[in-house]
């Protein structure tokens, strides 16, 4: 279903399911509260990446909001592996959400090079947390698979195509 974020409905955010992935207990809990004070019914939180990728192949959520540092996988290396072309398109172009203390150009950009959707910044500020969730969850870009891994389209003009002039294989995300 098209979802225009002005008109973003609250009961869309109880029938979704996120994925928190961060180290930290204390902002895990924070993460947790605070969506699910703006309405998430079902916050899923796991400490690293790899026990995350693994609840995210059985039940692909609706959103992923991971920290960029942490261990032993970080957050690049997760959005990576959840981009990874062999898996299935409902978890290679689930939405993603960054969150960083690391607000720097080239961690945003590194970030969206691996395929994140958006960003927020440490620290967590609920309204602008809202903001970006929704951009990611409404967001209806198609994804790119490029060397083995989806992304998201970039946002410019004049995209049509590889860079050798081949169609671009795209798979689009909404909430039912």
């Amino acid at each position: 279903m098209a979802t225009d974020p002005l008109r973003f409905e609250a009961r869309q955010l109880s029938q979704a399911t996120v994925v928190v992935v961060e180290d930290d207990a204390a902002i895990r809990d924070i993460l947790r509260a605070v969506l699910t004070a703006l309405g998430f019914r079902d916050v899923l939180t796991y400490r690293n990446g790899r026990d995350a990728l693994q609840a995210i192949e059985h039940n692909p959520p609706n959103l992923v909001i991971t920290d960029w540092a942490m261990a032993p996988m970080d957050g690049r290396s997760l959005i990576r592996e959840i981009r990874r072309a062999s898996r299935r398109p409902e978890v290679a172009t689930v939405p993603i959400v960054v969150l960083t203390a690391h607000g720097t150009p080239a961690v945003l950009r590194e970030a969206m090079d691996a395929g994140a959707n958006q960003f927020v910044l440490k620290p967590i500020v609920p309204q602008r947390l809202l903001d970006r969730v929704i951009w990611a969850l409404t967001d209806h870009r198609p994804f790119e698979l490029k060397d083995g891994f989806y992304r998201p389209v970039e946002a410019k003009a004049g995209i049509a195509g590889k860079p050798d002039g081949g169609p671009v294989e795209t798979a689009t995300w909404e909430i039912d």
